[in-house]
């Protein structure tokens, strides 16, 4: 995959929108502290709210290191891309824990500095408030914490490490399709980091047995504690479009090499296709002029549309409007794109990665074609166009299984089950 690109995206506006309110209610706060900082010192005096003032000011001092301006530099940039959110976000986490524990180290010396041995426990208990206000009013019953890899890895590490400290009882739901080689990449110190991470949950939800296997051989996370939960998505909201001879083939996600973007195209430029009875629509983000220029060099301009990103209505307008969905990625957990196909009753051509093999059958729910192989891949997508009765028959046991494994009935039902063992109620 390669760097990511400096485009306007749906992350990023939402996210200066996000920042834009911060600073108004930012201030508005700042307002009302001073108000109740002048109501206090009138009610409790000035020996005991000199104390509490000394601690405000210990922690106004860490709450700006914790925000540390990158907040508001990202406002000064005219595009952003997820990433600049997400670093963002993820450093602003760090920083406050950072605080918060510099806080705890430094309360006597702090103490010292205004001449005042008692206000040492205000600042221990002011920096510690947050984290401990939810567990103290008994409001909590537990975390779901849905982790992937990178910088989430992060961020959710960061808050496994409070909810232990805490006592709070949690549930880790790894999501992550790439989460295996991102930890094989790990220098020595950060998977063992990463080990004694995954093993602090009492209860560790997998997609399916590949990831199974691998949190258990490899992180070595006791099986006991290991759970098996498939995805799930909604019903489809939209009525299938009538078949017609005009078809229609839908990629979506994430235009990148892992989604096998490249090898679709190469496909596409074999011959026995009907261009003036099908259209290919390419939807998702990623490197949407890399590829846009690739589909050009190859003579496929006018056949293949690129979308762009498209949110979760338009995509279940594209859905609807589909006769058969690709996807011949190289890695995949389980993607919620084919089961929303499923639901949808379009037929499915896709690569058996992750764990999409283990849940569908060749032939029965899909078609499978190797990774890399667009002869194949061109192959099996124009013999599911070709063959009404071949597709008829995927689209109905696609929507069989659908209804049967991955309804958000079934979903929901088995999210549940686990809360009521591991926090007590669902």
């Amino acid at each position: 995959m390669g760097p990511a690109r400096r485009v306007s995206n749906p992350l990023g506006r939402p996210g200066v929108r996000a920042m834009r309110w911060s600073a108004l209610t930012g201030g508005a706060r700042f307002a009302l502290q001073l108000i109740a900082q002048v109501l206090l010192a009138r009610q409790l005096g000035p020996q005991a709210f000199g104390l509490f003032a000394i601690g405000m000011v210990a922690i106004t001092l860490a709450g700006f290191v914790a925000g540390f301006g990158l907040s508001w530099s990202l406002m000064q940039r005219a595009k952003l891309d997820d990433e600049d959110i997400r670093f963002a976000w993820t450093w602003q986490l760090l920083a406050g824990l950072a605080a918060l524990l510099l806080l705890q180290a430094l309360a006597p010396a702090v103490a010292a500095a205004f001449k005042e041995p008692a206000a040492e426990p205000v600042i221990r208990w002011l920096s510690l408030s947050c984290l401990l206000q939810g567990k103290l009013r008994g409001d909590v019953a537990g975390v779901h914490i849905h982790l992937a890899e990178r910088l989430s890895l992060v961020r959710k590490g960061t808050l496994m490490l409070a909810c232990r400290a805490l006592g709070l009882p949690m549930i880790v739901h790894l999501h992550a399709a790439q989460f295996p080689q991102f930890y094989r990449r790990l220098p020595a110190p950060a998977r063992w980091l990463t080990r004694l991470l995954l093993r602090l949950p009492p209860g560790l939800i997998v997609l399916g047995q590949s990831s199974q296997r691998f949190v258990t051989e490899v992180l070595q996370v006791p099986a006991e504690r290991v759970s098996i939960v498939l995805n799930g998505v909604p019903a489809p909201q939209l009525p299938r479009r009538i078949p017609g001879a005009f078809k229609r083939v839908l990629f979506v996600g994430n235009l990148s090499e892992r989604k096998g973007v490249s090898d679709l195209l190469q496909a596409l430029c074999l011959p026995g296709w009907d261009r003036h009875q099908t259209q290919v629509v390419l939807a998702g983000g990623g490197d949407i002029e890399g590829y846009r220029l690739q589909a050009q060099a190859l003579g496929l301009a006018d056949w293949v549309e690129f979308t762009g990103w498209l949110d979760q209505a338009q995509v279940a307008q594209q859905m609807a409007r589909a006769d058969v969905l690709v996807l011949p990625s190289y890695d995949e957990g389980l993607p919620l794109v084919i089961l929303e196909a499923m639901a949808q009753g379009v037929a499915v051509v896709c690569t058996p990665v992750g764990e999409i093999g283990q849940v569908i059958e060749d032939g029965q729910q899909a078609l499978f074609v190797t990774p890399g192989d667009p002869t194949t891949l061109a192959h099996r997508l124009q013999q599911v166009l070709s063959d009404e009765t071949l597709r008829s028959q995927l689209e109905q046991t696609g929507r069989a299984l659908y209804a049967q494994r991955f309804s958000m009935a079934t979903f929901k039902a088995q999210i549940a089950a686990l809360h009521r063992r591991y926090f007590g109620l669902s």
